[in-house]
């Protein structure tokens, strides 16, 4: 008899080796019926709304957050209840997926390694290439629209809830969004990728990061231009 492997290495080289591998494990789910990957598509997200009881506000669907560049960026869920990411996984399994055996120290601690080695996305812009085809003279106007437009993102006080690299914080703020039961407080979202989301806000109520800056005004002090608001969305754009 001869033994075939068709998925590489069988053995785990590393914690997040392992960790993923669990990401993908309907076992840990109650009947076998989800995976972690069930809901972030690869780590990422499958940009569906989702109602769960580990956040304590059954009732109140929220965007399924994508995990990649995630990792640090505590406090976890939409409403910052989960101090780090080895509770927020905790909860995950044990109150989401009803894991039907008890979760393990070890477990978690693989799959927070795994969620911590997932890079952000790039720009769609610059996964796209876009930028590259374009003229010199041309790049050369990008690049000063998208500077003037992180110029805007600070005087406008965006950087005050999405701050330094990580473009978050560690506070929860009243964006003036309730959800069904009121809620208001909400910690604001990681802006790296965020060119490549279909959907924001905590209700998916935003399709676009211009309907965030347009329509919704979101957090706006002021009125801005027509060339203030494409500076802004450049920069955006260009995360």
């Amino acid at each position: 008899a001869k033994t075939v492997v068709l998925s590489g290495d069988p053995a785990p080289k590393t914690l997040a080796d392992r960790g993923e591998r669990l990401f993908f494990d309907a076992r840990l789910s109650h009947d076998g019926w989800m995976s972690c990957h069930s809901c972030h598509i690869d780590g990422h997200t499958s940009g569906f709304l989702n109602d769960n009881f580990s956040d304590q506000t059954f009732g109140t669907p929220k965007r399924i957050l994508s995990l990649r560049g995630h990792g640090k960026t505590a406090p976890f869920a939409w409403n910052g209840s989960a101090s780090t990411l080895e509770d927020q996984i905790e909860k995950s399994l044990r109150i989401t997926m009803q894991a039907d055996e008890a979760v393990s120290t070890d477990q978690v601690q693989s799959m927070a390694a795994y969620v911590q080695s997932l890079k952000p996305p790039p720009s769609r812009a610059e996964a796209k290439g876009w930028l590259d085809q374009q003229s010199s003279d041309f790049r050369g106007d990008m690049a000063g629209n998208m500077a003037r437009g992180q110029q805007l993102f600070t005087e406008l006080g965006c950087s005050n809830c999405h701050a330094g690299t990580r473009l978050t914080s560690e506070q929860t703020y009243d964006v003036d969004l309730p959800d069904e039961l009121g809620h208001r407080l909400f910690n604001p979202p990681s802006l790296l990728g965020v060119s490549q989301r279909d959907r924001l806000f905590h209700d998916g109520s935003a399709v676009s990061i211009e309907d965030v800056v347009r329509k919704f005004r979101h957090r706006m002090p002021r009125e801005l231009s027509c060339q203030e608001n494409r500076a802004l969305l450049d920069y955006l754009m260009s995360l």
